[in-house]
């Protein structure tokens, strides 16, 4: 757990160092940005220094782009998402076995599951038992969604999560709320994505 906060702390750090170097260079991208918004009635906006250290380092730097590239990329986003590019198919599901052994010698185990939508997988931790003759959810401890970046840059990264149980127990539904959102950190619309979980 040390590990973890040190290795968060680090990458908050990085990325706030990183939006101090190019503060400067960021207020013509930001025009551009104002420019967008207003043109297309969007509220797209810069990742904060914090988002950015909860979705990782895979982002592109925006000031590696010219201006006329990054506003090209920004509107592809925009009309990407309007043409339907952001759908929530789900393309394939993961399961992680618990460590503590065969889930038939125990009542309560480990759970972990990732669904993978189209711009985004979406990660469901928690607890499951068998007390009742067969597994349902005992216990959610997190969840959220991490961006899969399409062609045109676009994914959905999360900020909160609500849950609920059905089928007494055995599925799990979850809601993520969070923004579609550029290779670039730019956050363009606030949506949500659903994806259901089984017990096993």
């Amino acid at each position: 757990m040390k590990k973890l906060t040190t290795l968060l702390l680090c990458v908050v750090t990085l990325f706030s160092l990183l939006f101090a170097a190019h503060a400067a260079d960021r207020s013509e991208y930001q025009a551009v940005l104002d420019k967008i918004n207003a043109e297309y009635g969007t509220n797209a906006r810069f990742a904060t220094p914090e988002e950015l250290a909860l979705i990782g380092s895979s982002l592109v730097d925006v000031t590696t782009l010219t201006l006329d590239e990054f506003e090209q990329s920004i509107i592809k986003a925009i009309q990407s998402i309007n043409a339907g590019g952001s759908r929530q198919l789900p393309i394939q599901g993961e399961r992680y076995e618990s460590p503590y052994g065969d889930s038939a010698a125990r009542t309560v185990k480990a759970y972990y599951e990732n669904k993978r939508l189209t711009d985004c997988t979406v990660h469901l931790s928690g607890t499951v038992s068998d007390a009742n003759g067969f597994w349902q959810f005992a216990e959610i401890s997190h969840a959220y969604a991490s961006p899969i970046f399409n062609n045109n840059g676009v994914g959905f990264s999360s900020t909160s999560y609500t849950y609920s149980f059905l089928d007494t127990r055995r599925t799990c539904s979850v809601t993520v709320s969070g923004w579609t959102m550029t290779q670039t950190g730019i956050y363009i619309i606030a949506t949500t994505r659903n994806a259901s979980f089984t017990a096993r």
